[in-house]
């Protein structure tokens, strides 16, 4: 699952860097007016482009593992793992946006602060949900949504 994954990841955050570029320019020229114009934009098509994501990426999970040749062992809990990941996706693209529009004012503590509150969480919810919960492959993918937003680990 991790080149798909992370294809869509790296698409996500080229689209925060170039983001983070103009707002980066426009804070530093001190043009607040379109400073906002910039930064609901930018929200803006991070939502659209989660949306977009997530519905594609759920419709065309049998066939990525198709065109990625994944073997038939684990085709069952590699689409389980694909089809969590996606519909969860929107936020995972709010969170990079965000966290590129935060870095691009200069304000990249708040945003690393988020990532490593998310790290934890992450980690004691995969212990949760995959040993005590039992849920397997689903536990291991549902609780991406609930700590970490940012980074792709795959099945």
């Amino acid at each position: 699952c991790d080149p798909i994954l992370a294809l869509v990841i790296n698409l996500c955050a080229g689209a925060s860097a170039g983001a983070g570029v103009v707002i980066s320019q426009l804070f530093g020229a001190q043009r607040d007016k379109d400073l906002k114009i910039a930064v609901h934009t930018t929200i803006s098509i991070a939502f659209v482009l989660g949306l977009v994501l997530e519905i594609i990426g759920l419709m065309l999970v049998p066939n990525l593992m198709k065109w990625i040749q994944m073997p038939e062992d684990v085709i069952g809990p590699g689409t389980t793992y694909m089809r969590v990941y996606f519909a969860g996706l929107l936020f995972t693209v709010l969170f990079n946006m965000t966290s590129g529009i935060l870095n691009a004012v200069g304000n990249s503590k708040r945003s690393l602060l988020y990532l490593i509150i998310a790290s934890i969480i992450n980690i004691v919810l995969d212990l949760i949900f995959v040993l005590v919960f039992r849920w397997g492959i689903f536990g291991a993918a549902f609780q991406k949504y609930c700590g970490d937003l940012d980074e792709s680990e795959a099945v």
